[in-house]
Order: C-alpha cells, then sequence, then structure tokens
C-alpha cells in the first residue's frame, strides 16, 4: 500500500515504471527546482491491483472497476496533506507506462480531466485508467509498432492543483516542422530551380525553439481547437519570427464538469492579440532550454501562465509525430505533383470539410492529399508529347520559367492530340464565349450567388454544384466565372507570343516595358480596392482624433470605434460600403473555414492602418503616362505598320485576359462565401441540438457524416473522435511544408542527353553567399528594409518602401502592395495574383524564393533585383 500513493517529489517518483513517463518528468522538473504545480501521483501498482495483468486483453476495454477502499482512505488523506484544505479544483492527468519518452509520446491518446473536484478524484482516476483502451490509444499503439505492444500496459495517474491559466502553450526546443521549402514529404525529391543557396544565420543554425500559444489552457491547441500564435525564437528568446493565430475560442480557467471543459469564445478584439508579450516569450524560452538542459536532450514543454506567474506542467521529448489518416495517407501508390495555381495562393492545409466538397466538384484531375490539391504526374507524363524528363516536365508544371524546347515525342502524340480535342470539346466553348464579354455581364453570377444563398433548396453540396458546375452547358457565360477564370489564363500564351514577336521585328525594344503596356487598367477590381482603402485612410486622416485610433495597434480600439461611431457618420459610411462590395474577400478564399472580411471588419481597419503611415500625398506612379511612354517607345522600335497593328492586336488581348482573370477572382469568390455561409448556418443548428460541441467543428466533418448529423442518424459521440483527430491532424499538417512531387523521380533520363531545363541551369549557375535566388514577376531594382509577414489580417505594419517578404500571397493580399517597395514570395510565378499585381503597380517582384520567410527578418536591408532573378543581403 505505501507504494500506491507517492509525493511527486518524493525520490521514488523517478522511477518510470512506476509512475509512468509524464510524472517521472515532472519530479525531475520538480526536484530541480522548477516552478511545477503541487501534484502526487497514483502508481501503477495500485493499478496492477485494480488489474491484474492476467485479467484483462491488451486490445479490449475492461469494465470501470471501483475503487479500492484502501485506496479512497488514502487518497483523501494524502490529498489534504498536499493542496490547501480550501481546494476543489483538480487536474486529473495520464502517466502511461512508455508516454512521453524518446520514442513515442502518446501525446494527446490518453484522457485527461480538469476541474475535478475531491469527491470525483476516485471516478476521474478509474476513467484514466481505461482511457488505456480508448479507440485512438489502441490506434496509436498498433501504428507505432504495429504487430506488437509498445510497452507493458499500465498506467500511473497524477492528481494535481488545477492551474488558473489565463494564457497557455507549448515550447518546442528544437522547431519540430522545418521552414517551408516546399521539398519535405513522402517520396519526395527536391527541384533544383530556386533556393537560397546560402548558410542560415548562426540562429537559426543552431536549430530555433517553436512557440505556440493560445488563451486560457492549454486544451483547446492539444486538440487542434485553436489556431495558435507561432514564434520562432532564438536560444536567447529573441524573436525570429511570430505568426499571430486567429484564437476563437479557449478553455476557460473555471469549468463545470469533469468530462467537458467548457469553451468559450474569444472576444473579436482579442483573438488577433498576441498571447505573449516579448519579455514573456524570453521568459518561456529560457524555462524550456532548462528543462532541455535537465534531460540532455530536445524537449516538448508544456507551460502556462496563472496570474503573471510562469508554470511548467509538463516537458518530453520531441518525438516526430504519427502521420495519422489525412496527411499523405493515399500518396504510397501513383506519381503527384502540387498543383500549383492553388499553391502560390496559400499553402496551408485545406480542412476536410473544404477538401469534401471540393472533390465532388473537380475535374479528376488529381487528389488531395494532406489537404493540398495534387495532380497526377503518371497521366500528364502520358500526355506530353515532347521528350521532357521528369525535371523538366516537373519545371513546366510547377512554373518555373520558359519551357525547355526539345524534340517531339511521336509516339505519344496521337493520344496528346487526342485528349486536346477532348478538353477543346470540354472548355473550348467557354473558351470563344469568353472572348468578349461586354462590361457587367459577370454580375450575373453574382446575382446568382444572391439568389442560391437566399434559398433553402440548396444546402452546401448542392450551392457548390450550382455555381462552380453550372446548370447546363449553354447557361448565360456570365454565370460561370471559374469557367471565364479558367480561359483568361491563356494571356501568358498571347505574351509568350508577344514576346518572341517583338524579339523577330524590334529587337532593341525593352522588353520590360511590357508591364507598363499589358497591365489590366484602372477599371479592375483589384485597383479599385485599393483605391476605396485609400479613400477610408483619407477620411480618417481628416479626423485626428479618429485617425489616432486608427493608427492605434490595439484591436480592442477599433472594435470600440466601430460599436461607437454613428452610422451617418462618413467613415461609417463609407465602410460598409467597402463591405457590402469587397465583404466576402478574405485570406485563404477558397478556405471554408476562412472568415470573410464582413465578419471581421477590423481585418480592413488593419488595411486602413498601412495606408495611414503613407504620407497623404504619396501616390503610385501614373500608369496611363507610363503605357503612354511605352508605347511611344513601341511606335519607334517597330517602323512597318502592319507589324505594330499585329503587337496592338496581342496588347489589347493580353490587357482584356489580364483584367477579366484578376476580376472574374472578385466573383467566383462569392460562390466560397456562399458555402461558408451555409456551413455556418449547418454547424449552429448542430451546436444547438447538442450534435456538435462548437459550430465550427462542422469544417472538420465529412459532407455526408454533416448530413447524418442533421437527419439524426448520427449523434455527438459517432464524430467525436473523428473531429478530435482530424482537427490534431489539420494542425500538424499546417506545419508541414507541401512536399512539390511525391513518388517522383526527378533525375534527368537519358534520352534528354545534354538538354537540361531552364530551371536545372539556373541551380547549377545558382550563386552563394548572401544572394537568394528566384524567378521575375515584375521587374525592377530596389534597395530597403525587409518586412516579413505571413498573414496580412494580423496586425503586422508594413512601413512605406519596405520589401515585403511573405510565403505567398492572394487577393486579401491586394493593399499591402503600393506600400511597398518590392514584394519577394516563398511560392508563386508569373500568372501568380503576386505578379500580376506588382505589375499594375511597377513593383519589383521576385518570386520561388525558396527559404526566403526562414532566411529573412524584419530591418534587414536587402536590394531586390527582380530581373536578375535575386535577392542580395546587404546586412547579416
Amino acid at each position: 500500500m505505501t507504494r500506491w500513493l507517492l509525493q511527486l517529489t518524493d525520490p521514488a517518483a523517478a522511477d518510470p515504471d512506476l509512475v509512468g513517463g509524464k510524472a517521472a518528468g515532472l519530479n525531475a522538473l520538480a526536484r530541480a527546482g522548477q516552478p511545477v504545480p503541487d501534484a502526487f501521483v497514483v502508481t501503477t501498482e495500485a493499478f496492477h491491483a485494480h488489474f491484474p495483468p492476467s485479467a484483462f486483453d491488451a486490445d479490449s476495454a475492461p469494465a470501470l472497476p471501483p475503487l479500492q477502499p484502501a485506496l479512497q482512505d488514502a487518497l483523501a488523506q494524502l490529498t489534504s496533506a498536499t493542496f490547501d484544505p480550501d481546494a476543489d479544483q483538480f487536474a486529473v492527468r495520464s502517466s502511461a507506462i512508455g508516454e512521453d519518452g524518446s520514442r513515442d509520446s502518446f501525446a494527446g491518446q490518453h484522457a485527461t480531466y480538469y476541474f475535478i473536484r475531491r469527491a470525483d478524484l476516485g471516478t476521474a482516476i478509474a476513467r484514466c485508467w481505461l482511457s488505456l483502451w480508448s479507440p485512438h490509444a489502441l490506434a496509436y499503439r498498433r501504428h507505432r509498432r504495429p504487430g506488437a505492444n509498445v510497452a507493458p500496459l499500465a498506467m500511473a495517474v497524477i492528481v494535481q492543483r488545477m492551474v488558473q491559466a489565463d494564457r497557455a502553450g507549448v515550447c518546442f526546443t528544437r522547431d519540430p516542422a522545418p521552414p517551408p521549402d516546399l521539398h519535405g514529404g513522402v517520396g519526395a525529391a527536391p527541384l533544383s530551380g530556386s533556393g537560397s543557396g546560402t548558410a542560415h544565420t548562426d540562429a537559426a543554425a543552431s536549430g530555433p525553439l517553436c512557440i505556440e500559444a493560445t488563451w486560457g489552457l492549454g486544451a483547446a491547441l492539444v486538440d487542434g481547437r485553436v489556431s495558435p500564435d507561432r514564434l520562432l525564437t532564438d536560444r536567447r528568446g529573441r524573436i525570429l519570427q511570430r505568426h499571430i493565430g486567429r484564437k476563437r475560442v479557449k478553455v476557460a480557467c473555471s469549468g463545470p464538469a469533469p468530462d467537458s471543459p467548457r469553451l468559450e469564445p474569444v472576444p473579436a478584439h482579442q483573438q488577433l492579440l498576441p498571447v505573449l508579450d516579448d519579455d514573456e516569450v524570453r521568459r518561456v524560452t529560457e524555462l524550456s532550454l532548462a528543462a532541455e538542459a535537465l534531460f540532455g536532450a530536445p524537449q516538448d514543454v508544456e507551460w502556462a501562465f496563472e496570474n503573471g506567474h510562469l508554470l511548467i506542467l509538463q516537458s518530453r521529448p520531441i518525438t516526430s509525430p504519427p502521420l495519422l489518416a489525412g496527411g499523405h495517407g493515399g500518396a504510397s501508390q501513383g506519381q503527384w505533383i502540387l498543383f500549383k495555381p492553388v499553391a502560390e495562393n496559400f499553402l496551408e492545409p485545406l480542412t476536410p470539410m473544404s477538401v469534401d466538397l471540393l472533390r465532388r466538384v473537380l475535374p479528376p484531375i488529381g487528389r488531395f492529399i494532406g489537404g493540398r490539391l495534387y495532380v497526377d504526374f503518371r497521366r500528364l507524363r502520358q500526355l506530353t508529347p515532347l521528350r521532357w524528363s521528369n525535371r523538366q516536365l516537373a519545371d513546366v508544371l510547377l512554373l518555373r520559367g520558359p519551357p525547355p524546347e526539345l524534340p517531339i515525342h511521336w509516339g505519344r502524340l496521337p493520344l496528346a492530340l487526342g485528349a486536346g480535342l477532348a478538353g477543346y470539346l470540354i472548355e473550348g466553348v467557354s473558351w470563344s464565349r469568353s472572348a468578349h464579354l461586354t462590361p457587367g455581364v459577370l454580375e450575373q453570377y453574382a446575382e446568382l450567388c444572391r439568389h442560391v444563398q437566399a434559398s433553402n433548396r440548396y444546402d452546401a453540396l448542392q450551392a457548390a454544384r450550382r455555381l462552380f458546375l453550372g446548370a447546363h452547358p449553354f447557361e448565360s457565360i456570365g454565370r460561370q466565372a471559374i469557367q471565364i477564370n479558367v480561359s483568361a489564363g491563356r494571356y501568358f500564351l498571347l505574351m509568350g507570343l508577344l514576346r518572341a514577336w517583338l524579339q523577330r521585328v524590334a529587337p532593341a525594344f525593352d522588353l520590360t516595358q511590357l508591364s507598363h503596356l499589358c497591365g489590366g487598367g484602372e477599371e479592375m477590381l483589384s485597383r479599385q480596392l485599393i483605391e476605396e482603402i485609400r479613400g477610408l485612410a483619407d477620411l480618417a486622416r481628416a479626423q485626428p482624433e479618429l485617425e489616432a485610433i486608427v493608427r492605434a495597434e490595439s484591436p480592442q480600439r477599433w472594435s470600440e470605434l466601430l460599436a461607437t461611431l454613428p452610422p451617418q457618420h462618413p467613415f461609417t459610411r463609407a465602410l460598409m460600403a467597402f463591405l457590402q462590395r469587397f465583404g466576402h474577400r478574405c485570406v485563404r478564399e477558397i478556405e471554408l473555414a476562412s472568415p470573410r472580411w464582413r465578419e471581421h471588419p477590423m481585418t480592413v481597419l488593419q488595411m486602413v492602418r498601412n495606408y495611414l503611415a503613407m504620407p497623404a500625398e504619396t501616390r503610385p506612379l501614373d500608369p496611363h503616362g507610363l503605357n503612354l511612354t511605352a508605347r511611344e517607345a513601341l511606335r519607334r522600335a517597330i517602323p512597318r505598320a502592319w507589324q505594330r497593328r499585329i503587337a496592338d492586336h496581342l496588347i489589347a488581348r493580353i490587357r482584356y485576359y489580364v483584367r477579366l482573370r484578376e476580376d472574374t477572382r472578385y466573383y467566383h469568390t462569392m460562390g466560397f462565401a456562399v458555402l461558408r455561409d451555409k456551413l455556418r448556418e449547418l454547424g449552429t443548428r448542430l451546436e444547438e441540438s447538442g450534435r456538435l460541441r462548437v459550430a465550427d467543428d462542422v469544417f472538420y466533418l465529412h459532407w455526408d457524416e454533416a448530413r447524418g448529423l442533421l437527419n439524426g442518424d448520427l449523434d455527438w459521440m459517432d464524430v467525436a473522435e473523428r473531429v478530435r483527430a482530424r482537427r490534431r491532424q489539420h494542425r500538424l499538417d499546417s506545419q508541414r511544408a507541401p512536399a512539390e512531387t511525391i513518388n517522383v523521380d526527378l533525375t534527368d533520363s537519358p534520352e534528354v542527353g545534354a538538354n537540361r531545363s531552364s530551371a536545372v541551369e539556373a541551380a547549377a549557375a545558382r550563386p552563394s553567399g548572401n544572394l537568394l535566388t528566384g524567378h521575375c514577376a515584375s521587374p525592377g531594382c530596389v534597395e530597403g528594409r525587409v518586412r516579413v509577414i505571413t498573414d496580412p489580417t494580423t496586425g503586422a505594419l508594413l512601413e512605406p518602401g519596405e520589401v515585403l517578404v511573405a510565403p505567398y500571397t492572394d487577393p486579401a493580399w491586394t493593399p499591402l502592395f503600393p506600400v511597398a517597395g518590392a514584394v519577394v514570395v516563398e511560392v508563386g510565378s508569373y500568372l501568380s495574383h503576386a505578379g500580376t499585381v506588382a505589375r499594375e503597380y511597377q513593383i519589383p517582384c521576385l518570386v520561388d524564393v525558396t527559404g526566403c520567410v526562414a532566411r529573412l527578418r524584419d530591418g534587414q536591408r536587402v536590394r531586390v533585383d527582380a530581373g536578375a532573378g535575386h535577392l542580395e543581403i546587404l546586412e547579416p
């Protein structure tokens, strides 16, 4: 009986076979003087007294046992001796044999119960024991060591003072997710198209720490219910990168029931506030490094702040997270390549509901792997009638520079022609019908979206099919925004023809002036979006008190501003008009879980704040004047009228399709906003009926599951474990860079001989040292200071003339472009949004600069020479 219960600081509690891995780690921390909450341990000997090894099956859950009277009496005595007499809230936590080990963490697989009262401790301990046989714990054991038990099946239990945490999180003393380089993944081979070609800074070389933080208790973070703040620090606690997550819910520091910690919504103004200030980041770093030094290995440290005091709740070795269903599952067969047109708009994985609805309406061109869209490389290989190596084909599909010139593969030509004919029969009509659209025709799609949104006839799946597939092939082209968007991509082909023509008839013409000639014009909706943001800034600037509030960094003041300004105030009217027109837009627009601007108007105020930092008289270069100058230069360079007429025709067509492609994004994202609203309404209904715990859980279901819940065929218990596992997997996938290729051999084949792709040649000639290389999307050379922004909605202030460095951009980033001196993105292409908008505003833009977000830091001085395809770091 003496070994059934032990104080956490008892020397005997250092034995992991007696107290489990988690408790043994806490024992070491407490005895080393680290701030660990008071606790005691119910040992594995007590477990075996209630579950004799011969009396249970490792793969079959036994019945819930009553605690033996001797244990109940000892438990009451030790609780009174360990904790304050008035304390009546405790955390009961698993500490299984093999848990928190160097090979298997079992993180989140066994039970933890919060807010347990003294009278309920015995029941909570027994339930912790039974969590050894929970479905996800059994699946984890089988996955990690198929055919064998992970460790002798036994569990100790920690009874700990309930920490009333207002903030909590984890710290990895080595970043478990390396900086995104698009070259990792299952069976992936790195593409040699771009890269830093340099060593990291000293801080990065020694390994940054990764801190994740959220409001309230850390349970919401472990379960994947929040997108936490994520920071990378050096080993002195200096912040290298900071990404502020949108923390919509929290587990409050008091709770009503053992089984259900209370989830509370985080106030809107607090969701995007940083959880930790710089000094607190340093304290978390120091505490975590002390744990690493104590255990002699990189640690995963769980911490919490309680009334300003930093506590350590556990520390375990960092283990590689298991790849559950939804990661690269299903990718072991076949060959796949990342679908670049989507990846260059956002790298994060889509949520399960977004994947499920999109796969039902997309053509069968590939599959979603780890929440990202991949296309069938083997099939594309078969349809390519050219003698390109796998590497060369991959470079072309990833939109890296002009395609190599290689002989035709005559054996594949008939199949390629047949596929081309079939494609024309399917899409050719759209190409023809979209060639000469009248202004305003796409308002038909906006009207369709309003009709679908208002009608109860359409659920989310029916709405997706109606908005993205159309009613029938002969429907008005104005109601087919996505088809028009795809067909407008032909401007890239026309640009190639124009370049070739000018090189032939006007070799002296400066091709960098094509960006002045081929822009979409002031009628382009992305330009109008920027001008309306600029107008809001001018209205705020006209009233010093209003300007001071918007310039403030506190979203709480913005929330108060929106609540107190009268409806007839000029700024309020202008803001409402902006949201009426552009409120369906957001970051990651095809992700149905992404909140739209109309849901969070404070995001718009962040854009206005950036413009207020610019002098009022600052305006971009006159595009009309630049266009006239370039036209005159072209007229002088082409002496013959008929040659000029061909060039003018190509330029007119390119301008038309550039504007059409950018404008259709404005319209087709209305469809995604309608789907989101349908799903939010469904999630609310399911939450109110008790079939979902949180309305946002609907985004972690599949459509058939959501319908089953709505019809009463399923209830919460049927989907609870699926939602939990998918949330955790989505969080893990979000920390992993997507592989560019999966199971593709990128070794140049003998048939190409000495011919090598342009990307490979560029890699061979890639400079080293302080140069980062990429591809030019908009020419120009600028010197300035770096501003790294990973999300334009989280409060980062871009000063005029700074070099915007981002992982990618989509239309929600548009208002930042006129402020920036240059734009550098990790993923992109000439066709990407970054390139299109940068060319409109004559801003140098470098895309596909692998590792730029991890390598560069705020304030560094750099020179961006986009035309030469590189960025030079002028300061270390």
